[in-house]
C-alpha cells in the first residue's frame, strides 16, 4: 500500500483564487499538494497560498513569513524573504507560453494547536523567449491554530486552467 492517500482533487477554469476546503484532518500531519496543468489567461504572475482554518475562514493576518529561491536560465538566480505577511508568496509562477507549469509543496502539521504550520516545495514554468524558470520555498504561519485547508490566488489576472491534487502521507509506525 502507498504512504501517499490521494485525498481530494481540484481543478479550475477561468478563476483568480482557488480554494481546497475540508482536506487538513488529525488523520496525517504531513500533505503533498500537487499543482499541475496551470495556464495563466495573460502574462505570466506569481501564485500566493494562503491557510484556511478550522472554522472556513482564510487566514489572512500578517503572520506567514517565507523565503525563495528563484533560478532563471536567463538570468542567474534571485532571493526574496519576507516577515508578518497575510500570505505565503512565491509559491509559483505560472508560464506565459501556454505549456503549463507546476510546483510539488508539502504543508507540515496544518491541525496542530500546539506547533505552527510549516510548508516548502518547488516549482517550474517555461517561457517561450526565455526558457526555464524554478523556485524553491519555505514558509511558516506563525499561528498555532487548526488549519483545514488552502487557498490559491493569483497575483493579477486569473487562471485558465489549473489542477491540485491533495495526498496525506501516511507514516507507518
Amino acid at each position: 500500500m502507498s504512504n501517499l492517500r490521494l485525498i481530494n482533487e481540484t481543478t479550475g477554469t477561468s478563476v483568480s483564487n482557488i480554494s481546497v476546503t475540508d482536506v487538513f484532518s488529525s488523520d496525517y500531519d504531513i500533505y503533498k499538494i500537487v499543482i499541475s496543468n496551470v495556464d495563466g489567461a495573460s502574462t505570466s504572475h506569481w501564485t500566493k497560498l494562503r491557510l484556511i482554518n478550522s472554522s472556513g475562514s482564510i487566514v489572512s493576518a500578517s503572520n506567514y513569513d517565507f523565503a525563495m529561491l528563484e533560478t532563471k536560465a536567463w538570468d542567474g538566480t534571485s532571493e526574496n524573504k519576507r516577515t508578518s505577511q497575510s500570505s505565503f508568496e512565491y509559491i509559483f509562477i505560472d508560464s506565459d507560453s501556454n505549456v503549463g507549469a507546476g510546483g510539488v509543496g508539502y504543508i507540515f502539521n496544518p491541525t496542530s494547536t500546539s506547533s505552527y504550520t510549516f510548508t516548502l516545495g518547488q516549482s517550474q514554468a517555461f517561457y517561450s523567449t526565455n526558457g526555464g524558470e524554478g523556485t524553491k520555498y519555505i514558509g511558516a504561519l506563525k499561528q498555532t491554530a487548526s488549519m483545514s485547508g488552502f487557498q490559491l490566488l493569483r497575483t493579477s489576472g486569473s487562471y485558465d486552467t489549473i489542477t491540485i491534487r491533495t495526498y496525506g502521507l501516511r507514516v507507518d509506525s
